[in-house]
């Protein structure tokens, strides 16, 4: 399938999908052969992490009854998302089809290699945003999230939190829009929504080398009265698959758990088992990013080091990755960074705050925000760099609801003032707003691209040769293969 019709094919929803929430027993006896598929990812990737998740629940404006508990349920693996055989899928109306991506060449010199460096070459050219838009958006949002100074580890995803703010703003009117809007550095609901498209289009990625999956969904109330067109709409501009059934059912609320489980591959199981439908859940957007790949070169485990992580709260004892390399050392005011490239596209970014500056004031510099949205790779002085860098696995769920009222989205949490006529005659409002997020690397990686060794080129040997030890706290950024932020974070402890 042609690399046009890769998101197009899954925007295609039939009107009579949408009458189908009342034949959840027929479609179940329509199945009786049902069982999970043996699809399994062959590239084990220990380091396979780097998970986000925002929900944003609206509810009608009634009186609000307790929420009852989940049944549990044992998790599916991240490639049952797209499988009819899941639990979740007796609740489905509408259901996107992602087409396979061409797969990564087993050499350079072939065919297939040609086709895969190609398509990819068009993905990211088709998908490139205005940096300096997404670098308003990434302030504006890295200062609110991450600034806080509590001595503790930190973690969001920006294209994950762009994407699901820009659902929710499709679905409002008035002010309502207008103080999403602002925050998205958008100008329309138009133009968030074309930025949200590229981001989920460039760095959608599951080719056999990398997984970069952004997936969405929508989960509505099966008795509450929603515009259906528009929600059709909504489906298909963010390919977002529909669910229906009854928020009080708790069978309902742990298909919710399932699904999100299967789309982060297991990695955010503890904060799944939270979510939870409440009693008058109107409709729930659901946005999710899970990512996974290996570095362009990996740590040898016998290089490895133990020593002490001067963190925020106190010396730790850690285990220190060490690796030495050619590269550009990045410089800031407060700061100096380095990047780890990845196999299969993007980087990861080490930036170590000077000694005595805490990493919580490097954050929405000028410096930190021009270096991260400026697509110069030979910027930075070319270094012999001697690289240490702790394990670590480090999670973080926020409750976004005050962090955004902060910054001006009030409206949408106040059931006297917000708009989502979009979606439904009744008075909406956000109830509640949560990201979950989770970053792990170890000495296979996160991600990697061959294609960065070309800054190299004509360079002489470097004079200047630094160790770049990262033994107290930083922050890290992981960037996709357009360049995007899809991770950033700040390590107080490991």
């Amino acid at each position: 399938m042609s690399k046009e019709t890769l998101f197009d094919s899954i925007s295609k929803i039939d009107d009579e999908l949408l009458d189908r929430s009342n034949q959840k027993d027929k479609y179940r006896k329509e199945n009786p052969d049902m069982r999970k598929s043996n699809i399994t990812w062959k590239k084990a990737l220990s380091a396979a992490v780097c998970l986000a998740i925002v929900i944003a629940t609206l509810l009608g404006v009634h009186d609000l009854r307790s929420r009852r508990p989940p049944d549990e349920g044992e998790p599916t693996s991240g490639s049952e998302i797209q499988t009819p055989e899941a639990s979740f899928m007796k609740y489905s109306v509408a259901q996107p089809d992602i087409p396979a991506q061409i797969q990564y060449p087993d050499s350079y010199d072939s065919e297939p290699s040609t086709a895969y460096y190609e398509e990819n070459r068009n993905r990211r050219l088709e998908n490139e945003i205005d940096k300096r838009l997404f670098s308003h958006f990434l302030n504006l949002t890295a200062r609110s999230f991450l600034t806080e100074e509590n001595r503790q580890n930190k973690i969001y995803s920006p294209v994950n939190v762009y994407i699901a703010l820009s659902m929710l703003a499709s679905c409002t009117k008035g002010s309502t829009q207008q103080q999403l809007l602002a925050v998205l550095g958008a100008d329309s609901e138009e133009s968030s929504r074309e930025i949200a498209t590229k981001l989920l289009k460039g760095n959608y990625v599951d080719n056999g080398s990398k997984k970069s999956l952004l997936t969405n969904s929508i989960w509505t109330n099966s008795d509450f009265p929603l515009k259906r067109e528009n929600l059709r709409q909504l489906s298909q501009a963010y390919y977002a698959p529909i669910f229906t059934g009854d928020p009080q059912d708790s069978a309902y609320s742990s298909a919710l758990q399932k699904w999100l489980k299967s789309a982060t591959g297991g990695l955010l199981d503890d904060a799944a088992k939270g979510i939870e439908f409440d009693a008058q859940m109107a409709l729930t957007l659901v946005s999710t990013l899970y990512y996974a790949a290996n570095w362009q070169e990996n740590f040898a485990a016998e290089d490895n080091t133990e020593g002490v992580f001067h963190a925020a709260a106190g010396d730790q004892n850690g285990t220190f990755m060490n690796q030495e390399s050619l590269g550009r050392l990045k410089k800031g005011k407060g700061f100096s960074a380095v990047s780890k490239e990845l196999s299969a596209g993007g980087e990861m970014i080490f930036i170590l705050p000077e000694e005595g500056t805490a990493p919580e004031s490097i954050i929405g510099s000028e410096d930190l925000t021009d270096m991260l949205c400026r697509d110069d790779s030979a910027d930075g002085e070319m270094s012999y760099i001697h690289l240490s860098v702790p394990k670590f696995d480090i999670s973080s769920d926020i409750d976004l609801q005050d962090y955004l009222v902060a910054i001006g989205v009030s409206d949408a949490f106040d059931p006297a003032k917000s708009d989502f006529s979009p979606l439904s005659d009744d008075n909406l409002f956000v109830s509640k707003i949560q990201h979950s997020a989770r970053v792990a690397i170890d000495e296979n990686g996160v991600t990697a691209a061959a294609f960065t060794v070309e800054m190299l080129c004509g360079a002489g040997m470097p004079t200047q040769e630094v160790y770049f030890t990262l033994d107290r706290p930083f922050i890290f950024v992981i960037t996709g293969d357009t360049g995007d932020v899809m991770f950033m974070g700040i390590v107080n402890e490991i």
